[in-house]
């Protein structure tokens, strides 16, 4: 029989050298048959007295194992394909750990969930990532120009405006309560990003503005010029009154307001452009638009005309 030379002090050679004796002898622990190493497969495994061995390609069992921090061994990890190919010699694809399910945080910031009344989300942490623009790009997505340069600057600039800024009044709570990563890439998608984004205050806004209201429901946060219409800022003229019985669709209520007396934050912008199905062939967008995200605030004191 082969005796392999190995340094008597070698712990891990010489548990190898006595589980590869006793194999030979005695066979399989487990069913306690005699099983002959040269016809199992490389990179099978077998725990003895707690510990796990594998069949390297010389077909010898040996000890496979991984210290954690503190030295204390542990369940090592399934290969990977390089470690099993080194290990077997053969090209064949290696087991590999299942993947983590998906939280309900990770749908919901994927957009495959909508609010609830009543959610009061936080930011995320991609939203905390959000960094403030310079006044360059401030000053490039207020410019006109549709390079590349120009919708970058004026993507930065909305969404720190909404991070900032935005919030939403929740009807189950009868609260305030901060904006969440889903409704701000909701507004975000209304901008035309092709044409000018400006920071302002609502002193600055035309004198008479409109808002184009779900009936039933409570004032918005996006106004638009006096003479728009809804398809101006890409919306239907008819809404869906969830807050009435039956929940009937009706044409939106028009509503005109005025911002001369207060000094708000305000996101003007473009309204994007997109194209409808149907008899109706208007394109909705391209209006003006003005984001106030104080203006959900019942109590805010805006004056109606």
């Amino acid at each position: 029989m082969y005796v392999p030379e190995f340094d008597v002090d070698d712990e891990t050679q010489l548990e190898e050298f006595i589980v590869n004796l006793e194999d030979a002898i005695f066979g399989d622990e487990s069913d306690k048959k005699p099983v002959v190493a040269m016809a199992l497969q490389p990179g099978t495994t077998k725990t003895v007295r707690g510990k796990t061995y594998v069949l390297n390609q010389n077909h010898r069992w040996t000890l496979r194992r991984q210290e954690g921090l503190f030295g204390e061994d542990y369940e090592p990890e399934p290969y990977s394909r390089e470690e099993y190919e080194k290990l077997t010699g053969e090209k064949k694809e290696a087991p590999v750990k299942p993947k983590p399910e998906k939280t309900q945080k990770d749908i919901f910031d994927k957009g495959k969930k909508t609010d609830l009344p009543g959610q009061n989300l936080l930011f995320d942490d991609l939203m905390e990532t959000i960094e403030a623009p310079t006044e360059s790009e401030r000053s490039l997505a207020a410019s006109n120009g549709v390079t590349n340069y120009h919708r970058k600057a004026r993507k930065k600039v909305a969404q720190h405006f909404i991070k900032e800024h935005g919030s939403y009044f929740d009807p189950a709570s009868q609260e305030i309560v901060p904006m969440s990563q889903h409704r701000l890439h909701g507004i975000l998608a209304t901008i035309d990003l092709k044409k000018p984004v400006r920071i302002g205050t609502s002193a600055k806004m035309p004198e008479k503005v409109v808002q184009f209201a779900t009936p039933g429901s409570g004032r918005g946060s996006f106004f638009a010029t006096s003479d728009a219409e809804p398809e101006d800022i890409g919306i239907s003229p008819v809404a869906t009154a969830w807050n009435l019985p039956g929940y009937p669709v009706l044409p939106r209520e028009r509503k005109v307001y005025s911002f001369r007396n207060l000094d708000e934050k305000v996101l003007q912008s473009t309204a994007k452009t997109q194209g409808r199905k149907g008899r109706e062939k208007r394109r909705l967008g391209g209006g003006k638009q003005y984001y106030v995200p104080a203006a959900e605030n019942p109590d805010l004191k805006i004056k109606r005309i």
